[in-house]
């Protein structure tokens, strides 16, 4: 008894193109999903909490700053930017050890690995022609694949070109 094969083979690839398949996503846990989910919300909050207390902050005018005349203007501005400066050194300070656990990590360990062979079936599967379709594809020097919205192949259009001298450049003017 010989069972079909229901799942994609084994680097992943879908047995016919469609809308569901042409994103790209990656496999993870439950647990990681609500991870990210929680840690997305978090920051967001975070920043809608900030964003209406500074605006709440500036429309009572609660930014005066130092009572000088020239420092009264100044001080306010130099206040955020040191905030700024302050966020923009521990963002970086995050992204360096990160890119260092990273580097200790996966340090001499090859990652990426080449794709396997397509062959004839696999490919006429994947978009759904059979191989005559295919062997004109292959045979025809321009083709014009016309695609539904769901990314299936509707209608597969060839032309001829007519072969041009590699000497001479294409001409826009005819004289």
């Amino acid at each position: 008894m010989m069972a079909t094969p229901t799942t994609p083979a084994a680097n992943h690839l879908p047995l016919e193109i469609d809308a569901s398949t042409m994103v790209i996503r990656s496999q993870r846990s439950a647990f990681r999903h609500a991870v990210d989910w929680i840690v997305t919300l978090l920051a967001w909050c975070a920043f809608l909490y900030l964003l209406v207390r500074g605006i709440m902050a500036v429309g009572s005018n609660q930014m005066q700053g130092v009572d000088m005349p020239f420092f009264s203007r100044v001080m306010p501005s130099v206040d955020t930017l040191i905030i700024y400066a302050l966020a923009m050194v521990l963002q970086g300070l995050f992204l360096l050890v990160w890119a260092l656990y990273n580097w200790s990590r996966f340090h001499g360990k090859t990652r990426r690995s080449s794709a396997s062979a397509l062959d004839d079936a696999r490919l006429t599967r994947s978009y759904g022609i059979d191989q005559a379709a295919l062997d004109n594809l292959r045979s025809q020097p321009v083709s014009v694949i016309h695609h539904a919205p769901d990314g299936s192949i509707t209608a597969i259009a060839q032309e001829r070109a007519a072969p041009r001298s590699r000497t001479e450049p294409p001409s826009l003017r005819q004289a």
